[in-house]
């Protein structure tokens, strides 16, 4: 367990993730060079630019960076690559959509009137690079807030998880052509953390709209015992949707891109991200 403020979770992180964390930064900094062409030292110099906007939008989060970088000796740049990626990733991505890229979540949401038990429902699969280290982390925050996530060696924030005030959290990447990390708005990884800091459902979800977007992404947000909504996010606009018959899934697209107001770029896969959802 992660416990105390975020710079004492992040050290205990550190300490624990060491050589995982080493080995995240280099897988993404070799794919990042070798399928968008991207370098290594042109993604160091964005983190670099992007991290003092990060620290005025949450000293608490690089407190926690600062905390991974300090305990296991790694340059603070470079774990502010790693919780910044998503960003950097996505719009490159994009940008030059790639046939062999690897494939993204598919997650859902069933409500307790579809349940056998009765009981909210929520999850997903992580397809994603198989080189990279996962952990499912335990957190217990200063102000009693526990958590439960999923995230990658070196990443300060969970993705999907659950906290002890009832929040429950699933995450698709998506694309559209108005992503652009240089608009540096709150990150991906940010929104985050803060979904899984929030003790009600409308402040999860204000944690999403109430700002813009660097970049396009769903989420899934459930409160129990019984409420459900997903958020397709695009840079300047939204949609919310409900479940249909006490059901909802997601995958890697939108379900109706008009109706957010954005184009997706050319994807040879959209059709597998349709199978999966209807799946």
């Amino acid at each position: 367990m992660f416990s105390g403020t975020s710079y004492e979770q992040g050290l205990s992180h550190g300490e624990a993730l060491k050589d995982s964390i080493e080995k995240n930064i280099d897988v993404y900094l070799n794919r990042f060079e070798t399928e968008v062409g991207i370098s290594k030292d042109e993604l160091i110099d964005n983190a670099g630019i992007y991290l003092p906007i990060l620290r005025e939008q949450s000293p608490e989060y690089v407190n926690g960076i600062n905390g991974i970088s300090k305990s296991s000796n790694i340059d603070l740049i470079e774990i502010a690559f790693l919780n910044l990626r998503y960003e950097l990733l996505y719009d490159a991505l994009g940008k030059r959509y790639l046939e062999e890229s690897v494939d993204g979540c598919t997650s859902f949401a069933i409500l307790p009137e579809a349940t056998e038990n009765n009981h909210l429902i929520m999850g997903q699969n992580w397809d994603w690079i198989p080189d990279v280290d996962c952990v499912l982390t335990t957190s217990m925050d200063v102000d009693g807030i526990q958590r439960l996530s999923f995230t990658e060696a070196g990443i300060f924030a969970g993705k999907p998880g659950m906290n002890s005030k009832g929040v429950g959290l699933a995450v698709n990447g998506m694309y559209s052509t108005l992503d652009d990390w240089t608009r540096f708005e709150k990150p991906f990884h940010l929104r985050c953390y803060e979904v899984l800091r929030s003790k009600s459902m409308d402040g999860a979800l204000g944690v999403l709209t109430i700002t813009p977007r660097s970049c396009t992404a769903n989420f899934i947000v459930g409160h129990s015992p019984q409420r459900v909504v997903d958020v397709e996010l695009a840079p300047d606009n939204l949609r919310m949707i409900d479940p249909q018959d006490g059901i909802f899934s997601h995958a890697n697209h939108f379900d109706n891109p008009k109706m957010v107001g954005v184009s997706e770029p050319p994807n040879p896969r959209r059709h597998l991200s349709e199978f999966r959802q209807k799946r």
